[in-house]
């Protein structure tokens, strides 16, 4: 006999939603479609044996704001990467079910994974994306706000 989920066994919509998310590189070879629970090797390659990371600035809680703040908070991370020397190329995160506004974001390459969630956590983000050479691409969850369960390749991080 299978049990059926209760209402706290279930992950959080917005998880799922974060998790389902197309993050979409423009590398110089052409774009990269990263998918949480997947390898990349282009991006493993990109970075070596270091992290890469995937962060937006735009709509921080999830929740929507204005056209113009998004910009203005986009133009302030891609500030903050080049004051921290931190190589990025630009992304867009893409809602597959189209209930979500495209986001653009910076795929940042050889960087340390708490660089990405101090970043991330800045700008009032709740998740970002990170990856490894030779592993599966992986949300780590920032905010403090999510409770387990959470679904594979999903990390709580630590304050």
């Amino acid at each position: 006999m299978t049990s059926a989920l209760t209402k706290d066994d279930r992950p959080d919509p917005l998880l799922l939603a974060f998790a389902s998310t197309d993050y979409r590189v423009a590398l110089p070879e052409g774009a990269e479609t990263v998918r949480i629970g997947n390898r990349h090797q282009r991006l493993d390659r990109l970075a070596g044996r270091a992290w890469w990371a995937i962060v937006t600035a735009f709509n921080p809680g999830a929740r929507l704001v204005d056209t113009a703040e998004n910009r203005l908070r986009h133009q302030q991370l891609i500030g903050l990467c080049r004051e921290q020397r931190i190589s990025t190329l630009p992304c867009i995160n893409i809602d597959p079910t189209g209930q979500w506004p495209d986001e653009p974001s910076l795929l940042m390459s050889d960087v340390a994974v708490d660089t990405a969630i101090s970043l991330a956590r800045h700008f009032g983000q709740r998740a970002v994306v990170c990856g490894r050479a030779g592993q599966a691409a992986e949300l780590w969850l920032v905010d403090g706000r999510w409770q387990p369960p959470v679904p594979a390749h999903c990390r709580i991080a630590l304050r």
